[in-house]
């Protein structure tokens, strides 16, 4: 076959697997020579494309592909290596428990990408691969510390407890990939047990880093704010009695889709008292990209405005001063139509 020829391979997943189903053999020769003959660019750009199109092959003609590619499984070029393993039929009947054991082996290859490969698809079972799982939220590799956090959205219930005191240590994790990737399994493991996972955010929440401090706001507490501020209202006042500087530094950043109501604002209120000038400006920041002169809440949210024209830093003062051109000479003034006490809302 000339080389023009085995360039013409198909460039969806699904007619290349269709491809490779009618002559396995010498097919998949001729993707062995666009693989290994590829530049880099090149294969990564395809490498997806060719994983899905091998794996969809070998899930529906696993006696036909089965040999030739756990071939690729020892072959000396990497590339070959890494798509075969992400190939792998974990779920087949009769080549499951083979390709598990082949992946184990390739989670201590020589190749970084071949390594990751096979820990990603190993760490969707938690439950399975618990103490691989541990080992793995140790490697000196951060890669593979995001990828045993991101593992942990989804466990059953009998490793939930585990997935929990395995994230507290990923949460606090300084590299930012491990950290953002534990924020958003947090999120998602919240829904069903929400004390632990707060109690993990809370951690992050009150880190000296403020990179995991990011992470937590932009990562969990908006989005758990934005639906479940009033329940979280208790929670909120305790941490607020009990909490440091950075904890109201997380929380004064995590308000940004929380609706402006009573609840929220007896919030704003207590963080405007602050000494960091900081995340007063954040609230006053807040209240003025939300402001609305038709809200119910004008009067309480005015009154914090007005106590902001005197404030000692100059960058707040300078806020309620472009408030004027943003909403209105009389922006400040507390009239509205008859408002509902917020005292009496919470």
């Amino acid at each position: 076959m000339s080389t023009k020829a085995k360039r013409a391979l198909p460039t969806d997943p699904h007619t290349l697997a269709r491809w490779l189903a009618i002559d396995p053999k010498q097919r998949l020769g001729e993707l062995e020579q666009q693989v290994v003959r590829a530049s880099a660019a090149a294969f990564a750009q395809r490498g997806a494309l060719y994983r899905i199109a091998l794996k969809r092959a070998w899930d529906e003609q696993p006696e036909a592909l089965s040999t030739p590619l756990r071939a690729w499984l020892k072959s000396k070029n990497a590339r070959l290596r890494k798509l075969a393993a992400g190939a792998l039929p974990l779920s087949h009947e009769t080549e499951g428990e083979k390709s598990v054991r082949a992946l184990k082996k390739l989670a201590t290859d020589k190749d970084r990408a071949v390594r990751l490969t096979a820990i990603d698809l190993l760490a969707e079972d938690p439950l399975g691969h618990s103490e691989l799982l541990r080992r793995w939220a140790k490697d000196a590799d951060p890669a593979v510390r995001e990828c045993v956090a991101r593992s942990l959205r989804a466990p059953k219930a009998e490793t939930l407890r585990g997935a929990f005191a395995l994230l507290e240590s990923l949460a606090l994790d300084p590299e930012p990939r491990v950290h953002w990737a534990a924020a958003s399994t947090l999120l998602e493991l919240y829904g069903r047990e929400a004390r632990p996972a707060l109690e993990i955010a809370r951690a992050m929440a009150s880190h000296d880093d403020p990179a995991i401090r990011s992470a937590v706001a932009c990562m969990f507490f908006e989005h758990v704010f934005a639906e479940q501020f009033a329940q979280l209202q208790p929670t909120l006042r305790a941490w607020l009695r009990a909490g440091t500087p950075h904890l109201r530094w997380t929380l004064v950043r995590s308000l940004r889709f929380t609706p402006v109501d009573a609840r929220s604002l007896q919030l704003l209120r207590a963080l405007y008292e602050d000494k960091d000038p900081d995340i007063r400006r954040r609230v006053i920041e807040l209240l003025l990209d939300r402001y609305d002169p038709d809200d119910d809440h004008r009067r309480t949210v005015t009154a914090i405005l007005r106590r902001a024209r005197d404030d000692s830093s100059r960058r707040i003062r300078d806020l309620i001063a472009e408030g004027h051109e943003r909403h209105g000479e009389d922006y400040l003034e507390p009239y509205a139509a008859p408002i509902e006490d917020d005292a009496a809302a919470s």
